[in-house]
Order: C-alpha cells, then sequence, then structure tokens
C-alpha cells in the first residue's frame, strides 16, 4: 500500500516526527477499512482521550471514524458521538464479542498489564476483537528505559532496581519511601523483545522505530 495522505498534528517538533512515522501504518489501517465500509470502528484498548489529538478532527469526520476507549476510571472521560469511554480491563474484555471492531489500536500499553500471563491474555483480546490490530511498545533492547528516563536501568538486577528507586526519583517516576512500593514500581513497565512480540502476535507484521539507528520501539500490525 502507498503511503496514505493523511497528515498528524502533533505539539513538539521531535516527537511530531516519531509520531508521524509511527502512526502512519495505522493511518493506512484506517484508509483501508474505510475504502472497504465507508466507516471506521476502532478499539483503543488502554488508551486515552487525549491521545487521540495526534490525528485532526478533520481527519476523524473524513473517514468516519468511530473510537472506543477501553481503560479504567481513572481514565474515563465523557462519551461523544465520535468517542466513547468503557470502563474495562484491557485483558478480559468479554463486553466485546469477536470481531465487534475493524482495528484495535493499542500504544505503549501491554507493557504495563503486569505478568507475562496478562500479556498473554491482553494479545488474545487484541486478535479477537478485530481482524486488524496495531500495537506498539518501548523496546528492551533500546538502552534508555522510557518510563525513568534513566540509562540501562531495565538492565539492572531487579533489586538494584528497587534499591535506586528508594534513593532518588527517576524520570516519571518519583522517590519511593518503602520497598512494597518501589517493587509495584518496577513491576508496573515491564519492557519486551521481538521474540516476545512475535509470539504474542504470531499473525502481524513487526514495524522498528528507531532514534539514531537503535531500535526504540517495536510495532505489531496486522492488516
Amino acid at each position: 500500500m502507498g503511503k496514505s495522505s493523511l497528515i498528524v498534528e502533533y505539539s513538539k517538533p521531535l516527537r511530531a516526527r516519531f509520531r508521524t512515522h509511527r502512526i502512519q501504518p495505522f493511518l493506512d489501517l484506517i484508509e483501508s477499512v474505510f475504502r472497504e465500509r465507508g466507516e471506521v470502528r476502532i478499539l483503543d484498548d488502554g488508551g486515552t482521550r487525549a491521545y487521540w489529538q495526534i490525528i485532526p478532527e478533520a481527519t476523524l469526520n473524513k473517514y468516519n471514524v468511530f473510537v472506543t476507549v477501553a481503560n479504567f476510571k481513572s481514565e474515563a472521560f465523557e462519551s461523544t458521538e465520535r468517542f466513547r469511554f468503557v470502563e474495562a480491563n484491557g485483558c478480559q474484555l468479554s463486553e466485546f464479542a469477536d470481531n465487534s471492531f475493524d482495528i484495535v489500536h493499542s500504544n505503549s500499553v501491554i507493557e504495563h498489564v503486569g505478568t507475562w500471563e496478562h500479556m498473554v491474555q491482553f494479545a488474545n483480546e487484541v486478535r479477537r476483537l478485530a481482524p486488524r490490530y496495531w500495537v506498539q511498545t518501548p523496546y528492551f533492547w533500546f538502552p534508555v528505559e522510557p518510563h525513568c528516563m534513566t540509562p540501562f536501568f531495565h538492565w539492572l538486577p531487579f533489586p538494584i532496581r528497587v534499591k535506586l528507586i528508594m534513593m532518588t526519583g527517576l524520570g516519571n517516576w518519583q522517590r519511593r519511601e518503602t520497598v512494597d512500593e518501589a517493587v509495584r514500581a518496577v513491576e508496573s513497565a515491564r519492557l519486551l523483545d521481538q521474540r516476545m512480540l512475535k509470539w504474542l502476535f504470531p499473525d502481524a507484521r513487526v514495524r522498528v522505530e528507531r532514534l539514531m539507528l537503535l531500535p526504540k520501539s517495536i510495532i505489531m500490525v496486522k492488516k
């Protein structure tokens, strides 16, 4: 498929370039579904309303896009004709029948769902709910951990990571006072590599997002 004419808007220039490149396969999916059906039903599994500012409203209108955002109550927003919020656990979406949507979208979520078993459940729901999907996650072998913004942090032994977060705040993570709080913070983000993602999404194509030639994130795309 040729490169779509859709235009992505984002505020910060560097991030805009990454997001534009990253989102292009997703925009191609939207365009393809619209040509087939005249509308596009999307499930954003674990997303937020603010995230969708990266796509102009005019584009959503043009391609007749309807987005259902499934997330925990803390991310709730008032539903509109174009955007609907559903309080749900992204690993267990039994309220939706198979292929209820045209596309499932997930941006930087699967690394936060918990254990490997939870990741398997999350991936199974993504694949069950739509014939197409777009799933992005930070890459384990990129040297900077994207949540605490600390080089090599995620490669350190678990007890050392817990100790570090008890000593000082790191990136988006504030300093934790207790071992319990520190363990929960460290366990809140579990990065994956390509082998893991290929097992979770065996019918997807792998796209690699790079920064200075280093693989920064992985996107699994099923067309």
